[in-house]
């Protein structure tokens, strides 16, 4: 999901108009007597600021000295995949900023995070196959997520889950005539189709749940510092220490651009 987040690369504090409601969205029709009504909807903004991911690995001298020559460029590349995840985890499941009695540290708000905060969860369902109750994920708990979305957020829409989800929930899911309606298509950037929208496996979301959604128009990524990898040498020690470092805030724009599916508790 990271990757169609709409993103920007602006210093310092970022701030986004959005809607905080929509009532009356659409334009009116109105004879020339007719005054034009006020606006309704209601508007809010979403500030970005900056939250630091960072992760180091700490490697001897003697181990430096003594390993291949692709070691180290091997370490580098851990370090970015690290961050990466990281990254991708935050956009579905970050805590955002913490309050007075929080004790975590600020990071990117997340998706599901959000959807999960709402009063009464509108853009949130729930599954458990292993209830007394058998709730499980059938067709119509996926054609009741689809119906979640605003209209306008249809077009650029995927569904996203983990790759065990994908493959022994997604694409075991059948129609009332016993047909599947996950089609496996590795062509079209994720792992298959289902209603006609894009499935991609991402390790980001939580296990069991399926978030669908349009990450491009709903959710926005800032990024203050690109990420950077720094040595430094300890002479005593005999150490030297690798570290990646970025500065990165994200939030939601919209939540009528997202549904998800999870596993009730």
């Amino acid at each position: 999901m990271l990757g169609d987040v709409r993103k920007y690369n602006v210093k310092g504090t970022l701030v986004i108009n959005k809607h905080t409601a929509i009532v009356e969205g659409d334009a009116d029709w109105y004879d020339e007597a007719t005054s034009i009504a006020d606006e309704k909807n209601t508007f809010g903004q979403l500030t970005l600021s900056g939250c630091e991911l960072a992760k180091a690995i700490t490697v001897t001298w003697k181990l430096r000295s003594m390993a291949i020559d692709a070691f180290i460029p091997y370490i580098k590349n851990e370090l970015g995949e690290r961050v990466g995840i990281a990254l991708g985890k935050a956009v579905a499941q970050g805590k955002g900023k913490p309050g007075e009695s929080d004790i975590f540290k600020p990071e990117p708000l997340g998706i599901e995070t959000v959807l999960n905060a709402e009063l009464n969860t509108p853009q949130v369902i729930t599954h458990n196959a292993a209830a007394s109750t058998p709730d499980p994920v059938d067709y119509e708990k996926i054609t009741t997520l689809v119906s979640k979305l605003h209209s306008s957020y249809l077009a650029g829409a995927a569904f996203y889950a983990t790759n065990a989800t994908i493959w022994t929930i997604l694409a075991n899911i059948v129609d009332e005539n016993g047909r599947p309606i996950f089609i496996p298509d590795a062509t079209s950037g994720g792992v298959g189709r289902m209603f006609g929208f894009i499935v991609k496996a991402d390790a980001g979301i939580t296990a069991e749940s399926v978030l669908f959604g349009n990450a491009e128009k709903g959710y926005v990524f800032n990024t203050n510092e690109p990420m950077s990898l720094a040595t430094e040498e300890h002479v005593k020690a005999r150490t030297v220490d690798y570290a990646a470092y970025t500065i990165v805030d994200g939030g939601v724009l919209d939540t009528k651009a997202f549904a998800l599916l999870k596993k009730s508790s």
